[in-house]
């Protein structure tokens, strides 16, 4: 009977031990999450140059979880609700606002363009530009004071998201936080913002 209730009692100590490491790991892991997250606030876009033209991007991702995010980002929830996909499915979401600055030369050329006002047309003397390369295409005409023109412009994001280990001298190990690069395709267009959320 005595070993009966030693053996409980070990049994009791066991559990209670094996879930006192479990809280620990969570509460470790959930203290690394919130610094990464604090330093990921507190740290600006890292800007740098890809391939010598490219204005590239560096930032550290946001981790949070499901409450957290429909708590303190409630207007990307509501567009991710609105898109008919549910919170607990959602892995990443990132934001991202690009700048674009063009210098343009263009020839002027002299031309004729129609105006119509009402029931009536005439023949305008204008002139006219264009402009066009991969990234952006230009048309212009000048007329009766007037400015008339259409500007295309086209750019593609490329973003990797990849993990940053630990590294103390020549040793790497874990995660130390989780980063995001970002290039656009045109070297007219800087990145302004980026906001990128992982769900846990």
């Amino acid at each position: 009977m005595k070993n009966l209730y030693t053996y409980g009692i070990i049994a009791v100590l066991v559990v209670a031990l094996l879930l006192s490491i479990r809280q620990c790991d969570y509460v470790q892991g959930e203290r690394r999450r919130l610094d990464g997250n604090q330093r990921a606030l507190l740290s600006d876009i890292e800007r740098y140059k890809f391939r010598d033209s490219l204005n590239a991007a560096s930032v550290q991702l946001l981790t949070m979880k499901v409450n957290e995010f429909d708590t303190y980002f409630g207007e990307l929830s509501g567009m991710v609700r609105d898109m008919g996909i549910k919170l607990k499915r959602v892995e990443n979401i990132s934001q991202t606002a690009l700048e674009s600055s063009y210098q343009l030369q263009a020839q002027l050329r002299d031309t004729t363009i129609i105006i119509m006002q009402g029931d009536s047309t005439r023949a305008v003397e204008a002139q006219s530009a264009r402009f066009a390369d991969p990234h952006i295409t230009f048309n212009g005409v000048i007329a009766d004071g007037q400015f008339y023109g259409d500007i295309e412009t086209r750019d593609t994001l490329f973003q990797v998201i990849h993990r940053v280990p630990r590294q103390f001298l020549f040793f790497r190990w874990g995660i130390k936080e989780l980063r995001q690069e970002i290039i656009p395709s045109s070297p007219y267009s800087r990145i302004t913002y980026n906001r990128t959320l992982k769900i846990e």
